[in-house]
């Protein structure tokens, strides 16, 4: 038994003494070297005494003495002996001692070492495969740690089987296998250590140091305003869900931006705390791996879009177009939204002509033909008319046939418009030359005559008199003569006299008209012949054609010659005023 007592003994002793009277207590268990506590019976209480001689008086009580002086008196007090710390006499120490040697000995020699007693084992295991030495940690019979030096063998990528000695700290999850939580490279001294991840729920306070893992994963969002005060931690931390707001605190929240960050999912960040249990965000990684900031000079991505923000934009840039894509105007598909600065520039192709009504500058747009544009300015939506269609032709609109043409201008063939016959096929089926075309496409006869290089055609005989009756059968006698310059090899002469009608009917009109001769230097080149033609007895206003009087060959470029012309004379029976003639040619 630890302690002796009687619930009816008590004990008396004056102040300053060491003589103790004991009553109603059999003394003859109570040794010397074991302690009387004074004061109470049921507990150890106040100071403890050494007995240093007993001596019992029958089984009633006795007398004790104790090593020193008791400094205060009790008189019929209660008390306890305790013998918890009496190791009894010298040849029964011994014994006890011997017994614990040869016990701690046992337990030093065996294969599996027990330290400790009751639940709570720590082992000393020399026998384990491969160990040199472990040391375990078990409660209630299960293994939860060991401390062990072993040999670590492996084999780079590539490389050759490596082996070092290692000491470590290994844990058993499940009790049986072991897991290495930290393992100490004994050659080199390095050190690596199992990081483990904690999950952790979003809230106003987040304490990183309370998990015992190196990386936590943050799940929800919400705003975060702390990281707990655990002091001189590191933490990896992983938003699984993002849309957390990291408010940012100069003092126990440092931010690396010095401002709030809204987390996005999977973003990460490296955090520690100090000694104080302040923390600072060290580094910060996007998901997407786009920068918290970058220099003022360099433009920032709209996290939503990916593009620019607008507040990043030139202002000569801004208000430009956007194509959106293609709109049926027909259904409003895709729906057009109303004009605003959110969407200035914004421009939409018709693909489906339609009358959907948009508020325009000067009034609501409903005409929408394929290929035209709707344009926000943001205000009004503008129409930027690419259709090609003919606004109006003779009130038609739209792909206009010929015929509908035809009929809308009241267009008659044969009256208002040649009909098309076969002079017109074979005048479109000519295969002409540049230089045929280039004749069509003179813009007067002026530039035709010259392109020809012919003869300037010469209106005469003006000045041979006004006879307006030739019933006399007028005659003329003077030459009408026509200088040029030959630019060509030939000459091709004609001549053409015209009667304008006076008065009455003139019948049986005929004139005589020759050339006389062409002249080059003063020499004649060559002559030509009468013509005689006769012209119908209708009251007449006209001209008589006369064929071509000459050609000559072998004229000298550069050269300059005279073609002469004279009228004999003119045969009517009938007034007809002055006859005008022309004469001219052709130089190629």
């Amino acid at each position: 038994m630890a302690l002796l007592y009687s619930q009816a003994a008590t004990a008396t002793v004056a102040a300053n003494a060491n003589a103790v009277t004991v009553a109603g207590m059999d003394l003859s268990a109570v040794l010397p070297g074991m302690v009387i506590n004074l004061g109470a019976r049921d507990r150890v209480t106040g100071d403890g005494f050494i007995i240093a001689a007993v001596t019992p008086t029958g089984s009633s009580g006795g007398t004790l003495s104790t090593v020193g002086p008791i400094p205060s008196a009790f008189t019929n007090a209660p008390f306890v002996i305790d013998t918890r710390d009496f190791n009894g006499t010298a040849p029964n120490y011994l014994i006890a001692i011997y017994t614990q040697v040869l016990a701690t000995l046992l337990r030093l020699t065996s294969p599996l070492t027990n330290l400790l007693f009751g639940s709570r084992v720590l082992a000393l295991d020399k026998d384990a495969p491969g160990a040199i030495s472990r040391l375990l940690y078990a409660i209630g019979g299960r293994t939860w740690l060991g401390a062990e030096q072993r040999t670590l063998s492996y084999t780079p990528t590539g490389g050759a089987l490596t082996s070092v000695e290692t000491f470590g700290l290994r844990a058993y999850p499940d009790g049986t296998l072991p897991v290495d939580a930290l393992t100490i490279d004994l050659t080199t001294g390095g050190v690596d250590v199992l990081a483990a991840s904690a999950t952790m729920v979003s809230a106003a306070m987040v304490d990183l140091a309370s998990a015992p893992a190196a990386k936590v994963a943050i799940t929800g969002g919400g705003q975060i305003t702390s990281f707990g005060v655990g002091k001189h931690k590191v933490r990896e931390v992983h938003f699984v869900d993002g849309g957390n707001v990291l408010v940012h605190n100069a003092t126990s929240l440092i931010l690396p931006t010095g401002a709030s960050i809204t987390t996005r999912a999977g973003d990460m960040l490296r955090a520690m705390s100090d000694a104080l249990g302040n923390w600072r965000v060290r580094s910060y990684q996007r998901a997407d791996g786009t920068p918290l900031a970058l220099a003022s000079t360099v433009a920032m991505l709209d996290p939503a879009t990916g593009k620019l923000a607008t507040a990043q934009v030139p202002d000569a840039l801004l208000g430009g177009l956007l194509y959106h894509g293609g709109w049926n105007a027909a259904t409003n598909s895709p729906a057009m939204p109303a004009p605003a600065s959110a969407n200035k520039g914004w421009y939409f192709i018709v693909t489906t002509a339609g009358t959907t009504s948009l508020p325009g500058t000067f009034g609501p747009i409903t005409d929408w033909q394929i290929g035209d544009w709707a344009v926000s300015d943001g205000t009004y939506w503008e129409k930027v008319d690419s259709s090609d269609q003919v606004i109006s032709v003779a009130g038609l609109q739209g792909a206009i046939t010929a015929a509908q043409l035809r009929s809308a201008l009241s267009l008659v063939a044969g009256q208002d418009v040649q009909a098309w016959d076969a002079d017109l096929d074979a005048i479109a089926a000519l295969a002409t030359t540049a230089f045929g075309r280039s004749l069509l496409t003179q813009a007067n006869a002026a530039s035709a005559r010259s392109a020809l290089g012919g003869v300037y055609p010469t209106t005469g005989f003006a000045a041979e008199g006004a006879a307006s009756d030739f019933t006399n059968n007028g005659v003329w006698t003077n030459v009408l003569a026509v200088d040029f310059v030959a630019t060509a090899t030939k000459m091709f002469g004609y001549a053409v006299v015209d009667f304008t009608n006076g008065s009455g009917v003139a019948t049986d009109v005929q004139a005589q008209l020759v050339f006389v001769n062409m002249t080059a230097g003063g020499t004649t080149v060559a002559t030509g012949r009468k013509t005689i033609i006769s012209l119908p007895a209708v009251a007449y206003t006209g001209s008589g054609n006369l064929n071509p009087q000459v050609q000559i060959n072998n004229l000298n470029v550069g050269s300059t010659y005279r073609v002469q012309l004279q009228l004999l004379r003119v045969q009517a029976n009938g007034p007809i005023s002055q006859p005008n003639i022309q004469v001219g040619g052709m130089n190629f």
